[in-house]
């Protein structure tokens, strides 16, 4: 399994652009919100321009080589190891 993370910009239209891919990207072959909504992607826009952050959001993408046959949490639990500096990058 490939796992990547992109920061998303706070300011511009990054985080737009990444909600239509999100929401309506046609190259997707299937998106699941593991955590939250769009709301909260937008609430998240709002605290980093509020505090001043460059970055509102990281967009985690996991793109098995093959079917994934896991429970669905078990890629949730290896992103949030990543995020946590509990898992190395490579696999």
């Amino acid at each position: 399994m490939i796992i990547k993370a992109k920061r998303i910009r706070a300011r511009g239209q990054a985080l737009k652009r990444a909600l239509l891919h999100i929401t309506e990207g046609e190259e997707n072959d299937a998106i699941e919100l593991v955590s939250g909504n769009v709301a909260d992607l937008e609430d998240a826009r709002s605290d980093a321009l509020r505090f001043g952050r460059e970055y509102a959001v990281r967009h985690w993408i996991l793109s098995p080589g093959q079917e994934i046959s896991c429970s669905p949490s078990a890629p949730l639990r290896q992103i949030e190891g990543l995020h946590e500096g509990r898992i190395s990058g490579s696999s």
